[in-house]
């Protein structure tokens, strides 16, 4: 967590990645950054990782009545990964017998074994 008034920017990000992977492993590199103003933290004062993790995933966020400003919340909305609807097949998809029945083309004369 920084704080003060760093940009979001790709080299900021890069530099970030680069300072985890030299303290920690490249294990511990996230896939995604975000900038926040607030991490939710419990009326304890403890990160509510679980909860914001959970949130941002679009699982159902429990707990939330425990943190020091649930309000926090809302500004993880726009990170909230929202499942995209399955696409329909289209109608000139066509599959053989075959197909249906094992899930994979028929074999041919020219398939090198």
């Amino acid at each position: 967590m920084c704080r003060g008034t760093h940009r979001y920017t790709p080299p900021f990000v890069a530099e970030l990645k680069k300072m985890i992977r030299e303290s920690l492993t490249p294990f511990h590199i996230p896939k995604h950054i975000f900038m926040v103003d607030e991490i939710p933290k419990t009326k304890n004062g403890k990160l509510m990782e679980k909860e914001l993790k959970n949130f941002v995933n679009g699982e159902p966020a429990t707990n939330l009545e425990s943190a020091q400003n649930p309000s926090v919340f809302r500004e993880y909305d726009r990170f909230v990964h929202k499942p995209r609807p399955p696409v329909p097949p289209s109608p000139h998809a066509w599959r053989s017998e075959y197909e249906e029945e094992y899930g994979f083309p028929p074999p041919t004369d020219s398939m090198d074994y």
